[in-house]
């Protein structure tokens, strides 16, 4: 066990919650936008393949449970 004890003086009775300052846009923003865009072309192959594959390991372990019984 921990003893608090020690500590007991230490930690405020109250305690304060966290403050947002002014939003401020980011100037040069545009060009990170533009990166991105050529970034994304690989998600849609990446989940059609996986799609795939999932198909396949379920079709094999459904083959293997029809031959066990």
């Amino acid at each position: 066990m921990y003893d608090l004890r020690q500590f007991q003086n230490s930690i405020p009775k109250s305690i304060q919650g966290l403050n947002t300052g002014n939003i401020k846009a980011i100037s040069g923003s545009s060009a990170s936008f533009q990166t991105k865009k050529n970034i994304g072309w690989w998600i849609w192959p990446t989940i059609l393949v996986v799609i795939i594959l999932l198909g396949y390991l379920t079709w094999g372990l459904t083959k293997d449970m029809k031959k066990s019984s």
